[in-house]
């Protein structure tokens, strides 16, 4: 009788066991899955792949969708303070419109964004395009001087126009990829110019064409150069689109891409 009885006891202990063991699975699962679909967490946890997915305004997509990158696509080719053009640098250019000169393989893209911009009601000026090197650093010394002439050593000056004007060797209007375009109305490449409506028709349509505003506010750590609300970059449509929808810089994109 009492052989039996430790048997019970023995199954009962087990049975209870066996229950708690339950109960503290599943109060541990519960807790891992509040954890794991908390953002915030995630964030801070991960916050590469918090980056890399976190949807914004006008957002097509995920790092999933991100175009396959060619590191030897001449459209994506970067080019700032920390990475110069190559010795010898050359590219084929042709005429756009009034002298201005743009990379052969993409002027037709210029002149269509241009000409849908016009056929809008708009009056879009091109005031720079393709660069020489020679000229690149005629732009570079007088802005130097400009810098001096508000009382800055020549270093001082140095670095400062070197936020204005692209080092030479390091601007994109040398690689026959950038633009420059203001209103017919409103010639001064200031901030101003993003109150124009034909920077807003831009702004709004160049992905349209392969084109993506350069260099946008707050991102001059990035860049190396100052917000310019009138310089546009033709890198492609799909890869335009990305940029833009991710609220990216050309340099942001191209560290994804890894």
């Amino acid at each position: 009788m009492k052989q039996k009885r430790r048997r019970w006891a023995y199954r009962l202990y087990l049975m209870l066991h066996g229950i708690c063991l339950l109960i503290v699975v599943a109060v541990i699962g519960f807790v891992f899955e509040r954890v794991a679909l908390s953002p915030a967490l995630a964030s801070e946890l991960h916050p590469k792949k918090s980056f890399m997915v976190t949807q914004v305004e006008g957002d097509t997509g995920s790092a999933a969708d991100m175009p396959a990158i060619d590191p030897d696509d001449w459209k994506l080719q970067l080019v700032n303070q920390w990475s110069p053009l190559p010795d010898g640098f050359d590219v084929d250019v042709v005429e756009v419109e009034r002298g201005y000169q743009f990379d052969a393989r993409a002027a037709d893209k210029l002149r269509a964004m241009l000409e849908d911009c016009r056929d809008a009601g708009l009056q879009p000026l091109i005031c720079s395009a393709y660069r020489t090197h020679d000229y690149q650093t005629g732009l570079f010394e007088r802005q130097i001087e400009k810098q001096k002439a508000k009382g800055l050593a020549r270093q001082d000056a140095i670095d400062a126009a070197g936020q204005v004007v692209a080092v030479p060797g390091t601007s994109e209007h040398e690689l026959g990829l950038a633009v420059d375009i203001c209103a017919l109305d409103y010639q001064l490449l200031d901030e101003g110019q993003e109150d124009t409506p034909e920077y807003q028709w831009l702004k709004a349509h160049c992905t349209e064409y392969g084109f993506i505003l350069r260099y946008p506010p707050d991102t001059t750590e990035i860049t190396g150069i100052i917000y310019e609300p009138w310089h546009f970059r033709y890198v492609g449509k799909q890869a335009a689109v990305y940029i833009t929808s991710h609220n990216l810089t050309l340099e942001e994109y191209l560290q994804q891409a890894g």
